[in-house]
């Protein structure tokens, strides 16, 4: 009984939902949907020296990109901040170097002025000295 039983199942469906075509030779597409994930071949993870936050977003998501692309903008008002203050303490110090070498350039001229006063009295005193 087991072997020859009819094992045929049908499936009912209203006449108005059937679409009735020609049938040509052409090329068959079936999708199945699968769920899953796609994951890429290789990722590359990607770090910034300084943080910030993102202001411009240049390169989307899944594009490709190759050396030197730049993929966004960051900005880090405390960075800049600190540079600022490290220009002007830049030019703080350039400016107390320059006017450390002014300093010492006058006192070789002061110095130089002296020796020749002191050459000069020494020339005058050996002359009125050399007469007595």
């Amino acid at each position: 009984m087991a072997f020859f039983a009819d094992r045929t199942s049908t499936y009912k469906v209203e006449k108005d939902k059937l679409i009735i075509e020609t049938i040509t030779e052409d090329q068959f597409n079936d999708y199945i949907t699968v769920p899953g994930t796609v994951e890429p071949i290789t990722t590359v993870k990607l770090d910034a020296d300084e943080g910030g936050r993102v202001e411009e977003k240049l390169i989307e998501e899944g594009s490709m990109v190759k050396k030197g692309d730049i993929i966004l903008r960051l900005s880090n008002p405390d960075l800049f901040l600190n540079i600022l203050n490290s220009e002007s303490l830049l030019a703080e110090k350039e400016n107390f170097l320059r006017t450390t070498q002014i300093e010492m350039e006058q006192e070789k001229l002061q110095i130089k002025r002296e020796l020749v006063t002191l050459k000069y009295d020494i020339e005058r005193k050996n002359a009125k000295f050399s007469t007595e």
